[in-house]
This record gives C-alpha cells, structure tokens and sequence, in this order.
C-alpha cells in the first residue's frame, strides 16, 4: 500500500512539474497551430535585465482591468522571477523573431495577438506596439492600462516578425510595464 501511495506521489510531482514549465503553455495546441514564444526571437534594442529580456515564454495568471487571464509570454525585461522589470521611456524594447529559415517561406499565414499591461491602475500610461514584417512595419497599436487589445495579422509569405514596445507616457516618466501577451497564435 506505500509502495502505491509513493508511486502515485511521484507521478502526481511529476505531472506538476510537466505542467509548470512555461513551454508547457504553448505546446498544448492542436496540429497545423503554433507559438510565436516557440520561434528564435532574439532582443535587437532596449533594456536588458539578469533574469531576462526581450520575448519570453512564461504561464501564470495576470490581472488585467477586471478579469484575471492565462498569460503565455512577456516583452520586456525581467529583473526578478515573477515580478517586474520594464520598457524604458527613452529606449524601446525591440525583438525579431525567425518563422522560419532564410531560404524557405514560412507555412504560417496568420499571426493572432492579445496583449495588455499588468499591474496597479495608472490613468498617464501610454504604450504602442509596433510591428514589423521582415522589416517593414505592418502596423501600431496604442493602448493604456487595462485595455485588452486583439490584433489578426495577415503573415503570409513572411519569414521574420519584430515587435517594438514603446512606452509613450508613464506616471513616472521613466518607464512603462512589461507587455503581456495572452495568445500569439501562429496558423498555418
């Protein structure tokens, strides 16, 4: 009876630890479906932290205005495991992420975005984000706390996205939140 008991433990542990991982998130998608978080994104520009920059996996639940949702990636830096870090006013945070090889075309043709900020209320903020399509900017979205922005991008024959987040307008002047992302859904 121990034995079961301890072999049931050790496949709950197991099971846990399975589906904490951040990756896990992204991997739980049906066929012909992917992650952008999955892709090589590499930061070109902005702040940089010891614990993490740029387009990061992560799976927790953030508040955003009124409703608490999954997220699945952050863009910003990261100082301190599950806690802060920012976009500085002055120096946008910048990433490319690679659909596919330089010599193949990417048998992705949509990207799904839905991102917000975190965090305590702040009437001054202002944010936009930016992106761009191997290179050229597709488009911008502007938005402030609490707001939940859903954004379809057609990507068909694109090989490479960026993303670039400003933060136009904080409180302090200095620097805005990490932007959240709650789907970045790429579909064949």
């Amino acid at each position: 009876m121990r034995l079961h008991r301890l072999t049931v433990a050790c496949i709950a542990l197991g099971v846990l630890i399975a589906t904490s991982n951040p990756s896990q998130a992204q991997k739980r998608r049906p066929s012909g479906v992917a992650s952008l978080a999955e892709m090589k994104c590499e930061q070109t520009g902005g702040n940089t932290a010891p614990f993490g920059s740029g387009y990061l996996a992560m799976n927790q639940d953030v508040a955003i205005g009124r409703q608490s949702l999954r997220a699945i990636a952050v863009l910003g830096a990261t100082y301190m495991l599950g806690s802060g870090g920012g976009i500085l006013a002055k120096e946008p945070t910048q990433v490319v992420c690679s659909l596919t090889p330089p010599t193949a075309s990417s048998p992705f043709k949509t990207l799904i975005l839905r991102f917000g900020v975190a965090g305590k209320a702040d009437g001054a903020l202002m944010m936009r984000l930016s992106v761009y399509k191997d290179g050229n900017l597709y488009g911008s979205q502007t938005f402030g706390h609490g707001e939940l922005v859903p954004w379809p991008i057609d990507i068909a024959g694109t090989r490479s996205i960026a993303l670039e987040a400003e933060c136009l307008r904080s409180a302090n002047n200095y620097e805005c939140p990490n932007i959240i992302f709650f789907e970045d859904t790429l579909k064949k």
